[in-house]
């Protein structure tokens, strides 16, 4: 039985009022006894309005995934990875979104490891625009950028349903983007067109 973990860094500020690339460092693992016969495929999911600037894999090889990708849905594009033996891979990613308000939260991307149709582990990547120069300045870590580790996937066997955006929301509410005003599913923490926030603001019964 082989696991799969994905994990991935990112800055959780970006400045508003601006456009912006969102730049992320995606870690998968793959570790078990069945591991050698994992056939797995990466699944990216951008917001409306963003562009794919960069998707790579960097280690153990450089290669660009946006040249294999097929287009899965508006959203989303998946790339097939082929078999993946006992290890790891680092994924480099850059997301170009436009401008957004300070205060506001956007899901920039959500990736996925797929093996067998199901998702094995996932990750979300956010931000929150911010009109403070000091918490969006582009710093690295030794000169400081502060950075967010992703959500935590809690599927890594890949065997059960996962919903997409992993929040609780009460069943007698249902969420709504602010933004576009289009109904989410159960669950759903950020919209899946545009990628705003699902706050209670956004709730509507």
């Amino acid at each position: 039985m082989s696991a799969i973990a994905l994990s991935a860094v990112h800055p959780a500020h970006m400045l508003a009022g601006a456009a912006c690339d969102v730049r992320a460092l995606v870690h998968v693992r793959v570790s078990g006894t069945g591991a050698g016969d994992v056939d797995a495929s990466l699944q990216l999911w951008t917001p409306r309005g963003a562009t794919i600037a960069v998707f790579c894999e960097r280690a153990p090889v450089l290669c660009d995934l946006r040249k294999r990708a097929v287009r899965v849905d508006d959203r989303t594009i998946a790339c097939a990875a082929g078999r993946w033996p006992v290890g790891a891979r680092e994924y480099e990613l850059v997301i170009a979104l436009a401008p957004g308000r300070a205060g506001d939260e956007i899901l920039a991307a959500r990736l996925a490891v797929i093996v067998d149709d199901e998702i094995a582990d996932r990750a979300l990547i956010p931000v929150t625009w911010t009109d403070d120069e000091r918490l969006a300045a582009p710093r690295r870590p030794g000169g400081g950028a502060p950075v967010t580790p992703s959500v935590v996937a809690e599927l890594p066997t890949g065997r059960s349903p996962v919903r997409r955006h992993a929040v609780v929301v009460a069943p007698s509410v249902t969420p709504c983007c602010p933004a576009c005003d289009l109904p989410a599913a159960e669950g759903d923490r950020f919209c899946e067109c545009c990628g705003a926030a699902l706050g209670e603001s956004a709730q509507k019964s």
